[in-house]
């Protein structure tokens, strides 16, 4: 999943690019809007990921250590 994120912020840099090249100032503001959105995408990931590696944490602790499955 942090190749997602990463992935999500090199497309909001693409958009940032594209709105820095629009003659149009609504293909502009659409590039710099998809930008943030993209943003927001990684954003959500990487909080996801923060709570699961929480989640790990705790479970680990609980247990007293990793847990194989057989």
């Amino acid at each position: 999943m942090a190749q997602d994120a990463r992935k999500y912020r090199l497309h909001a840099l693409e958009c940032v690019k594209k709105a820095e090249t629009a003659a149009d100032p609504q293909e502009r503001a659409a590039f710099l809007s998809l930008s943030e959105r993209w943003i927001e995408l990684a954003e959500t990931v990487e909080t996801e990921q923060a709570l699961l590696a929480q989640d790990d944490k705790r479970f680990i602790e609980l247990v007293g250590g990793p847990v194989t499955i057989h």
